[in-house]
């Protein structure tokens, strides 16, 4: 009798955990729309920053006299540029790990 219960009690929760996972399968695929969203955001934000840093950059480079402050505004682009490739390739890797199948439509 032990055993029927165990086993009963063992297919219960097998049904109750692959009802969780296509709930679980949803919310995973809401992080990853979330996930790719706030990437895409990210380029566009330091996109705007890159361009009022290129802008800074050319009202400096006019001035011979202030090298250090052009230097120093070249490489706030540079770091910019930086960042921007650096999520780009993680919104592609990401793109390329998840499977056409899982991909939301955000």
């Amino acid at each position: 009798m032990l055993t029927m219960e165990k086993t009963n009690a063992e297919m219960s929760t097998t049904r109750d955990n692959q009802f969780f996972g296509d709930i679980a399968q949803e919310e995973n695929s809401k992080k990853e729309c979330a996930m790719m969203g706030l990437i895409k955001n990210q380029i566009i934000v330091l996109n705007e920053e890159l361009d009022v840093a290129y802008n800074r950059l050319g009202q400096v480079a006019t001035d011979e006299e202030n090298w250090s402050g052009k230097y120093e505004r070249k490489m706030a682009c540079k770091i910019l540029q930086g960042q921007i490739a650096i999520l780009t390739k993680l919104e592609k890797d990401m793109e390329n790990m998840l499977t056409p199948t899982s991909i939301p439509s955000c």
